[in-house]
Order: C-alpha cells, then structure tokens, then sequence
C-alpha cells in the first residue's frame, strides 16, 4: 500500500535530517503524539501539513512521489522576477521556451518525444480557461467525476469536494495523482509553478547548442520582464 511507502519515506527522510521526532513535529505543525502516528502509518500525512512541512524547507515532492525535487532554470530566473505578475508571465515565457526547445531537439516527434511536458502544457492551457487545478487535469484526462474518483479511490463526495476546492488532498492523494496521471503534487501546492518541475528537467537535458539559443531569447524576455516592473513601480508611485 502507497500510504506504508509514505511513511516509510518519512521516517528515513527524518534520519537522513538527523531531526528527532519532536523535531519534525514541530514542522509538521502538529504534537509529537500525531507525527508518531504518520511515522507509523496509522494517520495520513495532510494538506497543510505538507505545506507547513515545505515551508519549514522539507522536500514534499520526496515524501510523496519518492522522487527528490530539483531545483534549476525556474528557480534561477524566478529570483530576477519581483512582483507575481512579472513571475507569470515568466513561467509563460519558459513553458514557450521550452516547447520550443523540444521541437529543436526531437523535430516533428516532439509530442511523443516528452509526452509528459505535452501534458503540463494542456494543462497549463485548461487552467487558464477554468481557474480550477483538479478541473482541468479531469478534462485533460477525459474523465467523469465518478471516474476521476474511482482512479483515485476515493468516494464521490469527497473528490467533488476537492473539485469545488471545499477539500484539500493528503499525502496519498497527492501520490495517486502522481502514480496514475504524472503530475507532480507540486502543481497543486504552487498553481504558479506547477510545472517547474518539467520545465527543470527538460533544460538539464537539452544539448549546450539549444540551451545557448534559448537562453539568448530568455535573458531578452528577463529585460522586459524587469522593464515593465519597473513601469509599474513608477505608475504607481503617481496615485
């Protein structure tokens, strides 16, 4: 069962810590009585302690997926970015990029050549549409709710729930979505940056030849990015 690899995960990524369990208690934002229960598999790991967990510095994409996150070109670029506008249209410019970088290397096989990053991209495209992450990965998945919830194995009620953003996911569910469909868990922790994870991934694989031309169009992008913030800044100084 997943929920006994998730607990397994959390107590060696305790000991490689070297954090007592009063320790991680305390960043789980929850008492040592509870965190002994996750550790044991007798309470899912949820939501908000997942989120209190990554913002104490824990790597919830490990605890979930058994897969370490990597940071890299998002992270590097998101800190030339100062307001959250300027970092959305970051991103859009990066998921451009890397389609385009893609293309470059694998030609008219690009799609079947990361179908993975073919996704992200529809997905990037239906939340634009519908504002609402788990609507948008059952249209792209071409799912019923009653299906999306089986998949899940969850009741009925309760993924309506989450689709109504009335409920937040835990550990497992997370892990479901990432074991069954291959999105990451951190799409549905960060909207803004959930597909930096593919976006990574792909410009560590790119060659140094399409890496350099796509780098040249990305520090461009950076330039105006910080030119309108600045246009910003100074518009808003005159109200």
């Amino acid at each position: 069962m997943e929920h006994n690899s998730i607990s397994q995960r959390l107590v060696s990524y305790r000991q490689q810590l070297g954090k007592s369990q009063a320790e991680m208690s305390r960043e789980f934002g929850v008492n040592q009585s509870h965190y002994s229960k996750l550790e044991s598999g007798t309470k899912y790991i949820s939501y908000s302690s997942l989120k209190k967990f990554e913002k104490a510095g824990g790597d919830v994409n490990y605890l979930v997926t058994g897969v370490h996150y990597k940071t890299g070109i998002v992270e590097d670029c998101m800190k030339r970015c100062r307001t959250s506008d300027g970092k959305i249209e970051l991103m859009k410019a990066l998921f451009w990029l890397t389609r385009q970088g893609i293309m470059l290397m694998h030609g008219e096989n690009w799609k079947e050549a990361n179908q993975r990053v073919w996704k992200y991209i529809r997905l990037a495209e239906e939340k634009e549409q519908h504002r609402n992450i788990w609507r948008s990965i059952r249209k792209i998945e071409d799912l019923t709710q009653m299906k999306m919830a089986e998949r899940l194995d969850i009741n009925i009620k309760r993924y309506q729930r989450l689709e109504r953003m009335e409920a937040e996911p835990d550990a497992v569910i997370l892990n479901s979505l990432y074991t069954l469909f291959g999105y990451s868990p951190l799409i549905i922790l960060h909207e803004n940056l959930y597909y930096a994870e593919e976006i990574n991934k792909c410009w560590s694989e790119f060659s140094d030849e399409v890496r350099m031309q796509l780098n040249g169009v990305l520090e461009q992008d950076l330039k105006l990015i910080a030119l309108c913030e600045q246009e910003t800044d100074i518009a808003l100084q005159k109200i």
